[in-house]
């Protein structure tokens, strides 16, 4: 793993286990540890995992805000084959997400 990787576990496991009812484990612990750091931008893409988030007050990104990110900052040049690519291995967003997307990466 690369040493700008770091793994971390929440140390709260009651409120993991509060938040499990409602989302999965890998949900329940991300947001659970983002309530635990200081000023925490939590990477999550789940509809009802980002809700409970935003309730929460936690500031979010999703997979797109960040390659949206990544395009600004010049890592990546396009988006539309990430995004085939990420179809292709069922990762699920809609023509519509799709469009809009592709429209703020300028490649419309």
């Amino acid at each position: 793993m690369p040493d700008w990787i770091k793994v971390q576990n929440p140390v709260d496991n009651t409120r993991v286990a509060i938040l499990e009812t409602q989302l999965d484990l890998g949900e329940a612990s991300a947001i659970s540890l983002a309530l635990e750091l200081q000023n925490p931008l939590l990477l999550i893409d789940e509809r009802k995992a980002r809700r409970i988030a935003k309730l929460l007050n936690l500031k979010i990104i999703g997979t797109f805000g960040v390659l949206l990110l990544a395009k600004k900052e010049n890592k990546i040049l396009n988006l539309k084959p990430i995004i085939r690519e990420m179809r292709k291995f069922g990762f699920r967003l809609s023509d519509k997400l799709v469009k809009e997307i592709l429209l703020l990466a300028n490649e419309l």
